[in-house]
């Protein structure tokens, strides 16, 4: 009986001794992902503001030829500003590419399991969509309090983010970004399996299925856009950042470090 209970003991210990391992590698990736501070935290806010700095002074341009900032069509036509978007996105989808592509041999060097880097870069990427919906909504903000930057300059208050609406924008910024870096990560892991050839066969297939579905949808295109809900955006996001995920650990678990 003394026996039996000491193996139970042994085996009760071992498995708690590798879920705790299992939880500390997970951490041990996530933080893996924040040791570029200046890439992943300094940089975003340089983007914004530069974006911000533009946007006004073509805000300026447009009141010195007779634009003006108070009327109705001059906040529409604003609004029409994806800057923030199209500026972020690349780096954003960047941020995704080297989050494997440079640290997944580091990782594996320090003993973390394929499937652990893969939850922890998920984890990664997620912090790193928090820390981006965190700022944009403090400068979507800041916009609002100073009437657009004091000239009428529509930087963050877009269409395409919710024409200001802050729970709108958030949503968008958070699904949106993880979505992209979730992506990223999963052609950085072609990248890392495959060679430089692996994710341009990945992006031609992407292209040509995304191709496809838009010509089966295309009659139906103005009904559901008219038909937009807001659910529709984050199931698609999160399934994007899943399918990247598991994309990722497929080709991750053959992956050579080279």
């Amino acid at each position: 009986m003394s026996k039996t209970t000491t193996t139970t003991g042994t085996v009760t210990a071992t498995t708690a001794q590798g879920s705790q391992a299992s939880s500390n590698t997970l951490l041990g990736t996530l933080r893996l992902h924040f040791v570029k501070r200046d890439v992943m935290l300094a940089t975003p806010p340089f983007i914004l503001a530069l974006v911000v700095v533009v946007t006004i002074v073509i805000a300026l341009v447009v009141q010195r030829v007779g634009g003006d900032p108070s009327s109705a069509e001059w906040a529409e036509g604003s609004r029409n500003n994806g800057g923030v978007v199209w500026s972020l996105a690349g780096f954003v989808t960047y941020l995704g590419v080297q989050s494997v592509g440079t640290t997944f041999p580091f990782a594996l060097a320090l003993g973390v399991t394929r499937r652990n880097f893969t939850i922890g870069t998920l984890l990664a990427h997620l912090s790193q969509a928090v820390y981006l919906t965190v700022l944009g909504s403090a400068l979507l903000w800041l916009e609002k309090i100073t009437d657009h930057w004091f000239v009428g300059a529509y930087a963050f208050d877009s269409h395409i983010l919710g024409s200001g609406d802050p729970g709108v924008f958030a949503i968008t910024v958070l699904l949106g970004s993880w979505a992209l870096l979730s992506i990223g990560g999963a052609f950085g892991a072609v990248w890392v399996r495959f060679g430089k050839r692996g994710p341009l066969f990945v992006g031609i297939s992407v292209a040509l299925i995304l191709a496809l579905l838009l010509l089966i949808l295309a009659p139906s295109l103005g009904s559901i856009f008219r038909n937009f809900q807001m659910w529709w955006l984050v199931v698609l996001a999160i399934g994007a950042a899943i399918i990247s995920a598991i994309g990722e650990y497929g080709a991750l678990r053959s992956a050579s470090v080279r």
